[in-house]
C-alpha cells in the first residue's frame, strides 16, 4: 500500500500541470469504477441471447443520431433504444464473445474484430482488406454488403454477424474532417498526419472544428451505411437484429467528476456512450448447426494496426 502512495505521489508531482494526464486519471481511476459499479454491464443481457439468425452492428451509433435517421424511413419505425454493454469496439467484442462460437460467421468491417477475436468464429471474413480505400482510409460498407450476402448463401446454417464500420469515423464525402491519413504501400509502412489533430474527436475538442459540422459528417455516414442496411435486409430472409455496438461523446459530460468527453473511450458507462438503437426484423428462422472453429492464423498484424490508427485508435 505504500508503494502505492509513493507512486501516487511521485505521478502527481511530475504531472501536476499536465491537464491531459489528470483528465486521464481521474477519467479512468475515479469516473470509470463508480460508472461500473453503478451501471454493470453485466446486468445487461448479452446481444448473442436475443432472437436473431443475422445481427447487423453499425459502429459507433448514438441512438438520438438513428433516431433522426431513422425517422425518414418506414423500415425502421419499429426501433428502440437500449444500453451497450461496452463504450468501445475492443470492450464490446471482449463482453460480447467471452469463448468461441462455432456456430457463427462473423463478416468484419472493422479490424478491431481480426485484432481481439480472430480464432474465435467458424469463418471470420475481413470485408475490411478488400473493402479498404487508401486515398480516404475508408472501409467502403458495399464490400461488407456484398460480403454479407456471399456469406448468407454459403452458410445457410450459421448465425451471421455483419460489422459495418460506419457511421464511425472517418466521414465519407467530409475530407476537411480527415485528419490521419496512411502513407500508402503495399505492407501499410506508415501513418502520417497532415496537421496536429490525430482525428476528428481531437479537432473538435481544440475547437478546430465546430460540432455542427461534425454532427453532419457523422450523420452522413449513417446514412450512406443505412442504405446497404436496407438493401441487406430486403435481399436477406432471416430474422434480422440491427444494433450498434457504442455511441460517442461530442463533448458531453462524465461523472461523478464533469469532465468533457470525446470519441468513445473504453469502460464507461455514459448515456451518449452505451445508449444505441436496436431494431428487429422477422423473417424465416433458419437450423444453427456448431461447424467448429477455424483459425485465421494469416492476419497481418501491422496491417490491422494502420487501418485501426484510420480509424482513430491510436
Amino acid at each position: 500500500m505504500l508503494q502505492k502512495v509513493k507512486y501516487a505521489v511521485r505521478e502527481i508531482c511530475k504531472n501536476y500541470n499536465n491537464s491531459s494526464w489528470l483528465h486521464n486519471r481521474v477519467q479512468y481511476r475515479i469516473n470509470s469504477p463508480v460508472q461500473q459499479i453503478l451501471r454493470p454491464p453485466s446486468s445487461i443481457k448479452n446481444i448473442l441471447d436475443h432472437d436473431w439468425g443475422t445481427l447487423i452492428i453499425i459502429d459507433a451509433c448514438r441512438a438520438d443520431l438513428f433516431a433522426e435517421v431513422a425517422a425518414e424511413s418506414d423500415l425502421f419505425s419499429h426501433w428502440q433504444e437500449m444500453r451497450s454493454v461496452a463504450s468501445s469496439t475492443p470492450e464490446w467484442l471482449q463482453r460480447t464473445f467471452e469463448e468461441s462460437h462455432g456456430e457463427i460467421v462473423y463478416v468484419a468491417g472493422n479490424a478491431m474484430v481480426s485484432q481481439h477475436r480472430k480464432n474465435c468464429f467458424h469463418e471470420l471474413i475481413e470485408s475490411w482488406r478488400e473493402g479498404y480505400d487508401p486515398d480516404t482510409s475508408i472501409i467502403a460498407p458495399k464490400q461488407v454488403t456484398k460480403d454479407a450476402l456471399q456469406a448468407f448463401e454459403k452458410y445457410p446454417n450459421k448465425r451471421l454477424i455483419i460489422h459495418y464500420v460506419q457511421p464511425h469515423y472517418p466521414f465519407i464525402d467530409y475530407p476537411e474532417l480527415q485528419y490521419a491519413k496512411l502513407s500508402f504501400d503495399p505492407i501499410f509502412e506508415s501513418v502520417h498526419s497532415e496537421n496536429e489533430f490525430h482525428d476528428v474527436w481531437e479537432a473538435l475538442e481544440a475547437g478546430d472544428v465546430s460540432k455542427a459540422l461534425v454532427w453532419e459528417g457523422y450523420k452522413h455516414n449513417l446514412e450512406v451505411v443505412v442504405d446497404e442496411v436496407k438493401k441487406l435486409i430486403h435481399k436477406i430472409d432471416d430474422k434480422i437484429v440491427l444494433t450498434s455496438d457504442h455511441g460517442n461523446m461530442l463533448g458531453g459530460r462524465s461523472w461523478p467528476f464533469p469532465i468533457k468527453t470525446y470519441g468513445h473511450p473504453g469502460y464507461l458507462r455514459i448515456e451518449d456512450l452505451i445508449k444505441v438503437p436496436y431494431c428487429a426484423f422477422d423473417g424465416k428462422r433458419k437450423k444453427i448447426v456448431n461447424g467448429g472453429v477455424n483459425s485465421n492464423d494469416s492476419v497481418d498484424a501491422e496491417g490491422i494496426r494502420q487501418r485501426l490508427r484510420d480509424l482513430g485508435y491510436q
